[in-house]
């Protein structure tokens, strides 16, 4: 009861983020989490937003993990459409000798 109690009354919010390097980043993600849409000026600021097709974006993903040499690679689709993108693109590669060796 005492944990369940905590976790339905206390409400969470971080003050402090510690996984970002530059101080614009940390600013602008506190500020989106406050639903404040300004913080996007910041990561356009930054060369940060891209605009590009769904097909487009998961063409990037695809070269980003070629590029990593087909292994773990991290990457955010944001529709079930670039998914299957990204995931007919990698098919082809997942049964060959180089991708079946490889370290993950």
């Amino acid at each position: 009861m005492g944990f369940t109690h905590l976790i339905n009354r206390l409400p969470v919010d971080l003050d402090q983020i510690h996984r970002f390097t530059h101080e614009w980043e940390r600013q602008a993600r506190l500020q989106l989490r406050t639903g404040n849409p300004h913080a996007l000026s910041q990561y356009e600021q930054q060369g940060r937003l891209h605009g590009s097709t769904t097909t487009e974006m998961g063409l990037e993903i695809i070269g980003g993990w070629a590029a990593a040499g087909q292994r773990r690679f991290d990457c955010r689709c944001m529709s079930n459409v670039c998914i299957r993108v990204v995931s007919a693109g990698i098919a082809p590669y997942r049964l060959t000798p180089k991708f079946l060796e490889s370290p993950s």
